[in-house]
């Protein structure tokens, strides 16, 4: 793989941009409801023109309600963002506990081997995180999505450091 300065600039941006969003949670948490609604409507209409280019029959009404479906939801994340805000906090604490039972359940599977106990105790984490969050979604809400945003932009941020550092010289 090449090194590019493109790479290295990518990574510095990530990461300040994760800082940030650490640094101002709410904000950022608004701007993941925005992206998302967007997100949905966009998703939506391409998916409308799918189903009408594409889809034949019965399979057609599905695609075409799905896609109503998701324009619907856009608008209203977009139209009330703070509702939006409480929604998606709901679905990532839910999110949360789902994949903290669903690590639980492997971890419980891989202990004669020797890493279940690990995988346990990120279920477990998980599930105390997604139980915290609906036990105060609302004191969650406006700092939960940007410090997840934040930690993903300087998760990516720093990945994309490594990989200009490991390229060869250009």
């Amino acid at each position: 793989m090449k090194r590019s300065i493109w790479t290295l600039i990518m990574g510095l941006l990530m990461i300040a941009a994760g800082v940030l969003a650490l640094m101002n949670p709410f904000p950022a948490s608004l701007a993941v409801v925005v992206f998302a609604a967007w997100s949905f409507m966009i998703l939506g209409v391409l998916q409308l023109i799918s189903a009408f280019r594409d889809a034949k029959g019965g399979n057609r009404i599905w695609l075409i309600l799905l896609a109503l479906v998701m324009i619907w939801i856009g608008f209203v994340l977009r139209g009330n963002p703070l509702e939006g805000l409480v929604t998606l906090t709901i679905v990532v604490a839910l999110s949360f506990v789902a994949s903290g039972i669903a690590k639980l359940v492997v971890g419980w599977s891989l202990r004669s081997v020797g890493l279940g106990g690990w995988v346990m105790v990120s279920g477990l984490l998980s599930v105390v995180l997604g139980v915290m969050f609906m036990g105060n979604i609302l004191g969650a809400a406006p700092w939960v999505l940007g410090f997840l945003l934040g930690i993903e932009l300087i998760s990516d941020g720093v990945a994309a450091l490594f990989l200009w550092h490991s390229g060869e010289k250009a």
